[in-house]
């Protein structure tokens, strides 16, 4: 059985530091939105993850929350990383939260001089 938005949050949230689980960006952001309060509830963290999605289909794109940030020395390190280690561009988007960007993640890598693998822009 598929897991909802909220079971998904609360395994991320309480997995061990040494894990590498992840969450989509949709679903952590929703529910940062939320109290703490708000939070526990499973009926409205999975409303506000569907009403974040909605409005992200309304607006014709899928965001995330690095998308329109300034590149980092950090995000460059861990863009290198990524691709030097065998990741596609998407892969790699996703993992620098900037999913909803992958053409400026691709433009940066060749930038860069780095590998890309996966669907070319």
């Amino acid at each position: 059985m598929k897991k909802d938005a909220y079971e998904q949050y609360w395994e991320w949230a309480s997995k061990p530091p040494e894990s590498d689980l992840s969450i989509p960006a949709s679903i952590y952001n929703a529910v940062m939105q939320l109290s703490g309060e708000d939070q526990q509830d499973r009926r409205k963290v999975n409303a506000a993850v569907r009403r974040s999605r909605w409005q992200a289909i309304c607006r014709g794109r899928n965001e995330d929350i690095y998308d329109t940030a300034e590149w980092t020395e950090a995000a460059i390190d861990d863009l290198k990383a990524s691709l030097e280690h065998g990741s596609t561009i998407e892969e790699a988007a996703g993992f620098l939260c900037r999913s909803g960007n992958i053409q400026d993640v691709e433009r940066k890598a060749r930038e860069l001089g780095l590998p890309i693998r996966g669907q070319p822009r």
